[in-house]
């Protein structure tokens, strides 16, 4: 839906130069749209992210066993590492003008040059295989293994962030680390179905 409504934002400054409208008026409205998608996608993710917390809390008290703890604990750890970083670059785009001239060149250069398309990766992946390893159906474990592999665009990684870092607004990446942190979560949330289901 957030997505959708940013398209439609897109396709009305673009038409708005095609008649005569005021640009001042649709810059202005086109602004406060794109921040009102911006904080909806930021509260639908804080309360994701407290609803996955809570989850890892209970499925920690479901077993006694140790070895299970901790791996339920690694799991914990590494999704919250991902996604936490994620936050972090996603903030880190806030901070950039989308219309600054050269703004994807800057991006180019912190995601491939300076490597933080490597170092969100590798978190995403590291999230993804502890998924897996306590995802108790072996349907859930195909699935998060698809998810992942998805996500990161296996086997062509570098295809995958060029495709994505190379060439791109701020807005563009932030609509795309929201897309990594929103399947990351439901894909935990799933994974944790399996010690303690949820109540719908």
């Amino acid at each position: 839906m957030r997505v959708r409504n940013l398209v439609l934002i897109g396709s009305l400054i673009f038409f708005s130069g095609c008649f005569n409208i005021d640009p001042d008026k649709v810059t202005a409205y086109v602004g406060k749209q794109i921040e009102n998608a911006k904080a909806e996608m930021n509260s639908e993710y804080a309360k994701g992210k407290v609803s996955f917390d809570k989850k890892c809390q209970a499925a920690l008290q479901t077993t006694l066993d140790t070895l299970l703890r901790k791996e339920l604990r690694c799991f914990q750890t590494a999704m919250n590492e991902a996604l936490n970083y994620t936050d972090s670059l996603k903030t880190e785009m806030s901070k950039l003008k989308d219309d600054a001239a050269g703004s994807d060149v800057l991006i180019k250069r912190i995601f491939i040059t300076e490597g933080k398309a490597d170092s969100l990766f590798n978190k995403l992946r590291s999230a993804y295989r502890t998924a897996e390893q306590i995802a108790r159906a072996k349907d859930l474990k195909i699935e998060v293994k698809k998810s992942g592999d998805n996500a990161l665009g296996e086997p062509d990684v570098n295809e995958r962030k060029n495709m994505f870092f190379a060439m791109n607004s701020p807005l563009g990446v932030q609509i795309i680390l929201y897309g990594y942190q929103s399947e990351l979560l439901k894909t935990g949330m799933d994974c944790l179905d399996g010690y303690c289901p949820s109540q719908n």
